[in-house]
This record gives C-alpha cells, sequence and structure tokens, in this order.
C-alpha cells in the first residue's frame, strides 16, 4: 500500500501551507476503523463557513477600528479649516 502525496494546493494562496492532496493506493482499512457516514455532525460545512465568518467579522471590525482612529487624529487641510493645530 502506498500514500501519493501532490504539492497541488496552489489556488488562494495556499501554495505555502504545506497542504495538498493525499491518494492512498490499495490502503487496507479495519472495518472497526470505519466511520458511518450517516453519524457524523450534519451540520459540519455550515460550522465551518462559521468559524472562516468569525475571522472575516473580526478582521472587518478592526479595520473600522483603526480607520476611525486614524481619521479621528487627522486635522482639515483646507484653509478654510477651523481645526486647532
Amino acid at each position: 500500500p502506498g500514500i501519493v502525496q501532490s504539492d497541488d494546493w496552489d489556488g488562494f494562496g495556499q501554495r505555502t501551507t504545506g497542504s495538498g492532496t493525499s491518494v492512498f493506493e490499495n490502503a487496507v482499512v479495519e472495518p472497526e476503523n470505519l466511520l458511518d457516514f450517516t453519524t457524523r455532525f450534519k451540520y459540519q460545512t455550515a460550522f465551518y463557513q462559521l468559524v472562516l465568518l468569525a475571522v472575516q467579522t473580526g478582521a472587518g471590525r478592526a479595520a473600522v477600528r483603526d480607520i476611525t482612529e486614524e481619521v479621528r487624529k487627522r486635522t482639515r487641510i483646507f484653509s478654510t479649516g477651523n481645526a486647532s493645530h
């Protein structure tokens, strides 16, 4: 039995992650090690999406926070502005 690993995950920033496709050829799996697909968590895909959305939400909130902070520090740059320097 062999394992063939391919470094083929080169889309969307995956090149340097060490990820890739694994193919198991003539691999033996004992019956007691098999998992019934019907017993899996039904909403696992939605859960994974939720985790990714939480990361994106955090990044978005941090961006709004940082931009707001920088804009509040600025004074007007045109001559009619009345901000103190």
